[in-house]
């Protein structure tokens, strides 16, 4: 099925490529530019549908032959309609994300690496922790490899009570501080904006005084000429984020990271999400073709899920791994 004319953007997550799962760490940092090697003279020109490796009946030898050639061709080149974004995270428990971010920078619109945590403290105020991961180095390296992509890193509000919420909530200024705060620290960083995941947090609870605090965020970003990505929970049973918080919200935010990459849990087994359910997600926050249905990111999973027997527990799937049991 072929997803409906302007539901949705993409985005991908940068976490395919490798087995690894660990946290950043200084010696992270240096291990991540060793591994990286110019692999260029070994790649095929052609695309993966000329070799006609897609296929709903793909062999094992073809996965296992073919996992690590792409085409040298395609490589920064960018198939998307003109204006569209494409993000990608790179994650702390797949570090080779890092050289997936610079070999294709191009293909990109926006890059969020998982750093940093805003954090509220009794006694202290607010905090801005994960800057010891931040690595301008690679930041470097990413906006040269690729043609003004962005680095927006994914900010949690971690360790947040409800009383902190209700607190900040309590009044306009409260969330005007929280929202200066975090355009201060964004700009102190040279990062083009942020992808704030907070909306899950509250189980779909205060979700007008929430919209309000995202409202401010936005406000303080676009004052300061930074952008504002919202993650946002998909519909599968029930949704804590449904059509009239998109229409509030759409005007103010300059994307929403829609989590069509989690459809399968522990208790709920099951495959990657099937495209049928994805389409729907989408267009259940917005009905119509419009400027504003441009703004959701679909999230596609470039991983699969490992669960036990019991199917309380999982382990994500990469591809080296994947070929490794084949």
């Amino acid at each position: 099925m072929r997803l409906c004319k302007g539901v949705v953007v993409l985005f991908v997550l940068l976490m395919l490529a490798s087995g690894a799962k660990c946290t950043l760490s200084k010696r992270d940092k240096k291990d991540k530019k060793s591994k990286s090697k110019d692999v260029s003279e070994e790649l095929p020109a052609e695309s993966v549908e000329e070799r006609e490796l897609v296929t709903s009946s793909p062999k094992w030898k073809e996965i296992v032959n073919n996992h690590h050639l792409y085409s040298s061709n395609q490589q920064h080149t960018r198939d998307m309609m003109d204006g569209a974004m494409v993000l990608g995270y790179v994650t702390p428990w797949n570090s080779h994300g890092y050289d997936i971010a610079k070999m294709f920078a191009r293909k990109f619109t926006h890059i969020s690496p998982v750093w940093l945590q805003l954090t509220r403290r009794h006694g202290i105020g607010l905090a801005m922790e994960g800057t010891h991961d931040i690595d301008q180095g690679w930041v470097s390296d990413v906006r040269r490899a690729g043609s003004g992509v962005k680095i927006v890193p994914r900010v949690l509000l971690e360790g947040w009570t409800m009383a902190d919420f209700q607190e900040v909530f309590a009044s306009e200024a409260n969330m005007a501080r929280v929202a200066e705060f975090a355009a201060q620290n964004l700009q102190k960083h040279k990062f083009d904006g942020m992808v704030l995941e907070v909306w899950s947090q509250l189980g779909g609870r205060f979700n007008s005084e929430l919209t309000h605090l995202v409202k401010a965020l936005a406000n303080s970003l676009h004052a300061v000429g930074l952008e504002l990505i919202l993650v946002i929970p998909a519909a599968k049973r029930g949704s804590l984020f449904g059509q009239s918080d998109f229409d509030r919200l759409a005007p103010h935010v300059d994307g929403f990271s829609l989590m069509t990459y989690d459809y399968s849990s522990p208790g709920s087994p099951g495959p990657t999400a099937p495209i049928e359910w994805m389409e729907g997600c989408a267009v259940g926050l917005s009905h119509q073709p419009s400027p504003l249905r441009q703004k959701i990111l679909l999230g596609l999973n470039f991983y699969g899920y490992d669960f036990t027997s019991s199917g309380m527990d999982r382990e994500q799937l990469y591809i080296l791994t994947a070929v490794q049991q084949l």
